[in-house]
């Protein structure tokens, strides 16, 4: 049950970023999730041995809020323009592409934590900060500005 507002975190974003998307520059939108998550995992960087569970969950939240702000631009920007019949590839290539890029991230992560107690997952932390960062500028450049549907992609 502790874990559980950290979920509804990313739930909440998600929702709120898909709500968004035909109002926003997804380009914000996106870098606006990067730079949220970015926070939530600095800050855990900076927690201590001591700090209590309460003060885990609110930058967690912070950092999942950012990550599910991050799904709607991507999402669309994966499907736009992309034919009926490949629908099913596009959503599957960007599934799969969530997916390892996660495994992947994790282990990067844990790699930079293991052995080292408090101090390594600070470490591990505050790489996945800048990772978010470095995330965030990026979508800045490759994604459109406005995604507001999936016949709509030369809008820029």
């Amino acid at each position: 049950m502790l874990f559980l507002p950290v979920s509804l975190a990313v739930v909440g974003g998600s929702q709120l970023s898909f709500r968004l998307i035909a109002k926003a520059d997804a380009r914000l939108l996106f870098a606006a999730g990067g730079v949220s998550a970015a926070g939530g995992m600095a800050w855990l960087g900076r927690l201590s041995d001591d700090t209590g569970h309460g003060w885990v969950i609110v930058p967690a939240c912070l950092a999942m809020l950012g990550g599910g702000l991050m799904f709607a631009p991507i999402t669309v920007a994966t499907t736009s323009g992309v034919p009926p019949e490949q629908g099913g590839l596009a959503s599957g290539l960007l599934n799969t592409t969530r997916q390892i890029g996660g495994a992947l991230g994790l282990a990067v992560l844990g790699a930079a934590a293991a052995g080292r107690s408090t101090d390594g997952y600070a470490t591990g932390f505050t790489l996945g900060a800048a990772l978010f960062v470095l995330t965030a500028a990026v979508g800045l450049i490759a994604l459109p500005a406005h995604l507001t549907g999936t016949d709509d992609r030369t809008r820029t």
